[in-house]
């Protein structure tokens, strides 16, 4: 592969992420405000974790992976 595709090829990626980021970022506010703070961090069973700590996972994921990289 060429220096040429490479570049396009990265190109390609980063804007299918931020695109597949924003689509899911969207989904998931709209899910939140669905919600009331209860409920986002109430867990429905003691082996299980709420909406909210989901979220901060996901977020710590996703800063960790875009950061590292």
């Amino acid at each position: 592969m060429d220096l040429q595709t490479t570049s396009s090829l990265v190109s390609e990626i980063k804007k299918e992420s931020i695109l597949k980021l924003k689509e899911n970022t969207d989904k998931i506010l709209k899910c939140v405000t669905e919600v009331d703070t209860h409920e986002v961090w109430k867990k429905p069973n003691a082996s299980s974790n709420s909406i909210g700590n989901l979220i901060l996972h996901l977020c710590g994921n996703i800063t960790q992976y875009i950061i590292s990289s």
